[in-house]
C-alpha cells in the first residue's frame, strides 16, 4: 500500500493536535486506513507526555500518595525552637544570675560560686562552685522560697521548650495531616512554656531580700540587688524567652508557602 508524503504529513500533524494526557478517538478520524489508525494510536502512546511529578509527594506501599511539608516557615520554626530551647536551658544551668562585681560571688537558680577565703591563688581570688545542698542537690536548700518557685517555673518552661523543639523536628518528617496537628499541639506547649518562664523571671528578683543573698550582696532587697547586679545568665534567659514568643505564632503558619504569602498582599 502506497502512502503519499503529503498524506503521511497530514496524518501525523493530526496526531500531534490532541492536548497532553488527553484521550483521542482515532476511530472517528476520517480517511485513515486501519493500519494508519493502529500506527497513530501507537505513536500517541509512545510520545504522550509524562505527568508532572510534585517533589513534595511520596508514595506508600499501596501506591497512595501523601504530602510532606518542608516549607521555609516550617524550617524557620524548627530552627528557632531548637535555638531558644538550648539557650534557655543553658542559662538555667549557669550560676551567674546575680553577680557581685568585686568579690565575683555569683548566685544562680540551683548553683552558686562564692569566694573561698581559705585558699588564695596567685591572683588573690579563689572561688568554690557547687549546688545548693552540697554534694547532693536539695530543693529545700535553695535560699529563698521565691527562688524555689522561680526555678520550678523557669526550669519547667525549659523542659516544655525542649519538648516543643523535639516535636518541631519530628514534624518535618511527617505527612501533611499529622504535620499540621503536631505543629499546632507543639505551639500550645511552647505558649505555656513562654508564660511560665516569664513568671519565673519576674518572681526571681523577689528572692534578693533573703538572708543568704544579703550575706553575699549587702544592701539587697526585693527587686534591689544592693552591691550586686544582674548577671549575664539572667540577661540570656530574658533574651531566650523573648525569642521563644515567636515560636507559637510560627507554628500556626508552617503550611504557608512563598506564593501564598505573596498572594495575600495582592
Amino acid at each position: 500500500m502506497e502512502t503519499k508524503e503529503g498524506d503521511t504529513y497530514s496524518t501525523y500533524k493530526h496526531i500531534e493536535s490532541p492536548t497532553p494526557n488527553s484521550a483521542y478517538d482515532f476511530d472517528s478520524t476520517p480517511d485513515l486506513s486501519p493500519m494508519d489508525k493502529k500506527l497513530a494510536e501507537l505513536h500517541h502512546q509512545i510520545f504522550k507526555p509524562l505527568p508532572a511529578v510534585n517533589p513534595h509527594l511520596e508514595f506508600n506501599s499501596k501506591n497512595k500518595c501523601y504530602c510532606t511539608m518542608t516549607t521555609p516557615i516550617a524550617i524557620l520554626w524548627t530552627l528557632l525552637s531548637v535555638m531558644v530551647a538550648g539557650t534557655c536551658t543553658f542559662s538555667f544551668m549557669q550560676p551567674f544570675w546575680v553577680v557581685h562585681p568585686k568579690t565575683f560571688d555569683s548566685l544562680g537558680m540551683y548553683t552558686y560560686c562564692v569566694q573561698d577565703k581559705e585558699f588564695i591563688n596567685e591572683s588573690g581570688i579563689t572561688q568554690t562552685c557547687g549546688i545548693y545542698g552540697g554534694d547532693y542537690f536539695s530543693f529545700s536548700k535553695i535560699p529563698s522560697s521565691s527562688w524555689q518557685a522561680s526555678s520550678v517555673l523557669y526550669g519547667g518552661g525549659c523542659l516544655f521548650l525542649c519538648m516543643g523543639a523535639l516535636f518541631a523536628t519530628i514534624s518535618l518528617c511527617l505527612p501533611n495531616t499529622w504535620n499540621k496537628k503536631l505543629a499546632i499541639f507543639s505551639g500550645y506547649v511552647q505558649c505555656v512554656a513562654v508564660l511560665i518562664m516569664i513568671a519565673g523571671l519576674v518572681v526571681h528578683p523577689v528572692g534578693l531580700g533573703s538572708q543568704f543573698v544579703q550575706q553575699h550582696c549587702p544592701g539587697s532587697g526585693m527587686y534591689n540587688g544592693g552591691h550586686c547586679q544582674l548577671g549575664w545568665a539572667y540577661m540570656l534567659g530574658i533574651m531566650g524567652t523573648s525569642l521563644s514568643m515567636f515560636c507559637p505564632f510560627l507554628s500556626q503558619y508552617i503550611d504557608m508557602k512563598v506564593h501564598d504569602y505573596h498572594q495575600s498582599f495582592v
